[in-house]
Formats: structure tokens, sequence, C-alpha cells
């Protein structure tokens, strides 16, 4: 892989590109910012985890209300938040899993929802809030700060990514970044796929020293509400200065520093291909999907236990 390159250019259309409109990584129909977009013209991928695959944040309920899925497939119908809750009449879902990927720059991977990458007043995709750094960045302020309970999964979180293989090159130590529970979900994933080490996960705080910060991103997923650091990156086309002041002004067309040498690039593919497979997010198939589960695991024996105690209510009728 070139080293100019995002992350998901392995295997997917992404450029990787600073500017707002290259082509959404995992999707050959609209565009990562999704200035023409709308809704997906394929059905959500079906509701498919790995059989070993378990995790307390498998699956849980946004504050939307809907209820959302490690590797579900994502929605095609946009709805609003409901009232009283944050952004209520603002658009959520509508897009699905293969429009998972953006690039290195914040407010990227958007299927819909304007141009460029300022963040202010965009709906949200995948059903989850975009990441937020710092007053200011990107017109994050609205979705901050990080420790906001309200934020759809639980205030962000980060965890240390590194592989249990000791013979591993040094420098390839990653974080990820997110909801708490989208966190504990992927962790949990990449513990299972990329044989990674099972590190605890602490709430996320920008100004806190060595906390993973902007220049340290090598991809953005789920329309920027989870992101992959890796330690020893700085991407000087993320510095503050370098940054948006709105969204009527150009897009940020620093290019991207390229990533370091020396990278395990097995490790940092598992990592990326787990990460866009398994971030959680409202999904309309893994609900009925996972409905089907529990009708089937636990539905029957319900109903064979009712249909026995009725057969017992009406014996003792006709005694």
């Amino acid at each position: 892989m070139p080293a100019d390159e995002t992350v998901a250019d392995r295997s997917t259309a992404s450029t990787g590109s600073s500017g707002g409109d290259e082509e959404g990584a995992g999707s050959s129909s609209s565009s990562s910012t999704g200035s023409k977009g709308t809704t997906p013209d394929e059905s959500p991928p079906p509701y498919d985890p790995p059989p070993a695959y378990h995790s307390s944040s498998s699956t849980f309920r946004s504050s939307t209300g809907a209820e959302v899925a490690a590797y579900g497939g994502g929605s095609t119908t946009i709805k609003s938040v409901p009232a009283g809750v944050p952004f209520a009449g603002r658009q959520y879902d509508g897009a699905i899993r293969p429009q998972v990927y953006g690039s290195r720059t914040l407010g990227s991977g958007y299927p819909y929802g304007g141009g460029g990458f300022w963040l202010v007043g965009r709906p949200f995709p995948f059903g989850f809030w975009p990441i937020y750094y710092h007053p200011y960045y990107y017109g994050d302020d609205e979705y901050g700060p990080e420790n906001n309970s309200s934020r759809p999964g639980g205030a962000e979180s980060v965890a240390l990514v590194q592989s249990n293989n000791t013979a591993e090159p040094p420098g390839n130590i990653y974080h990820i970044l997110g909801d708490s529970d989208s966190v504990r979900a992927v962790l949990d994933a990449l513990v299972l796929t990329c044989s990674a080490v099972n590190n605890s996960i602490t709430p996320y705080n920008a100004n806190a020293t060595g906390a993973p910060q902007p220049q340290q991103a090598v991809q953005y997923y789920r329309a920027s509400s989870f992101v992959l650091f890796l330690d020893s990156y700085n991407n000087t086309a993320a510095l503050p200065a370098n940054a948006p002041p709105s969204n009527t002004t150009a897009s940020n067309v620093t290019a991207d520093t390229p990533l370091p040498s020396g990278l395990d690039m097995t490790f940092l593919d598992c990592i990326n291909s787990t990460i866009g497979d398994a971030v959680p997010m409202t999904n309309d198939q893994s609900s009925a999907a996972i409905a089907g589960v529990l009708a089937a695991g636990v539905g029957a024996p319900m109903w064979g236990a009712l249909s026995f105690f009725w057969l017992m209510w009406v014996m003792c009728r006709h005694l």
C-alpha cells in the first residue's frame, strides 16, 4: 500500500484525499461527503456476526431509542430524531455498511447531508454523532464535550490496540475512539479477529497527556463517529490551522502526511477491515434478525410452557 493512501484504500474505492469530493470508501454510488446522496439503492447486508463473537455491547439502544448492533448492515430509511433528546428533528440513519469508510479527515464519510467537512447541522447517517476533539475544530462544538452522556452509545471512550504478537515491530501501536459502547464492541471484535490484546477502555480527554489527537488519525468510519489512530503518525494536514473555518469556505487542500514506514500492514489491514465490519450502527435488518434469534431460541420454549399451562387449566375446568 502506498504510504500516502488511506487505510481503506486496500479494499475500497476511497482515494484518501483531503479534498471535499473524495469517493466514499466502500461505496461506488455516492461520495463520502454526500452532496448529492440520499439513501443507497441496495439493501443492507445481512446481520452476520462471527459465531464466536461475544460482547457486552454487541447490541444496545441509542439515545434515539433505535436498536444498534455490531456487524449490523445499516438502514436505507432516513428517520428523524424524536422529541425529548438532543438534535430533535435532525435526520439520522439512511446509510448502509458498505458506506462505512471515510478518509483521514474529520467530516468525511457522509453518504448524504451536504458537502465539505464542516460538521455543524449535519445529519447522522449511521445514527451516531461525529467525534468531538476541541472547540471550533471542524465545527464539532455542538457534539461535545467528550464526557457528554447524551451521545448515542455513551460518552467518548478510547482503547489501546496492540497485537498479542511479541515479535511485532516497534511503532505498531494504535488507539480507537468513539462512544463507549462502540469501542467495547469493536475492541472485542479485534481481540477475536486480529489477536489484539484485550486492553482496558477509558474515558477520552483530548487535553490529557498522551491522549490521541486528530493528527494521529489514519481512518474515520461511520460518518466520522469512530476513528482509528496510529500513535507514531503525525498528519500535519489535520492541524487546527488547516481546518476549514466554516462550510462555506474551501475544503482542506493540504495533502495528508504519508504513513510511517515499518508498519505491519497485515495487522493494520486486519484492524481496518474488522472495524469496518463490526462498528455498531442502527440497522433495520439486524433488529429483525435479532428478533428472529430470540423467537427461535426463547420464543418456542416459552410458547410450549404457555401451551402446557393452558392445557392443564382446561383439564382442571373439566374435573
